[in-house]
């Protein structure tokens, strides 16, 4: 699951529904980028997820650079292809802006993701 601002909100709906719903076993990751550390929201909130299901983990990520924050900055596009050497085996919801969609979906086939499973729902702004 790859999220930018406000996309992550029907990504957050599908996540919980295999976790508590579908009692899926298959690990879920979302990655949320952001462009400020101010911007961050929810992360008590992903890390409970985490504590409770030992197949959910999550990245958070910030454009700008700032004192305050401690995570990854940048976009979450190396994190994404880092993580996923071979992608060959993975389906991928993506929701936010138009970049991201394309950066990521360009990097999940590039790792063997095939094209029909990459979902996603596009932002231009």
């Amino acid at each position: 699951f790859m999220a930018t601002g406000s996309g992550l909100a029907p990504l957050k709906l599908m996540f919980e529904h295999l976790l508590r719903v579908e009692k899926t076993k298959k690990n879920l990751v979302l990655y949320l980028g952001l462009n400020n550390c101010e911007d961050v929201f929810m992360e008590e909130y992903f890390a409970s997820i985490a504590k409770e299901f030992s197949n959910f983990k999550y990245h958070i990520a910030v454009c700008n650079k700032s004192a305050k924050w401690k995570g990854a900055i940048g976009f979450i596009t190396p994190l994404v292809k880092n993580d996923f050497p071979d992608a060959s085996k993975c389906s991928a919801y993506l929701c936010g802006n138009k970049f991201m969609i394309n950066d990521v979906t360009k990097v999940l086939t590039a790792n063997g993701c095939p094209a029909e499973r990459i979902y996603f729902e596009k932002y231009d702004a």
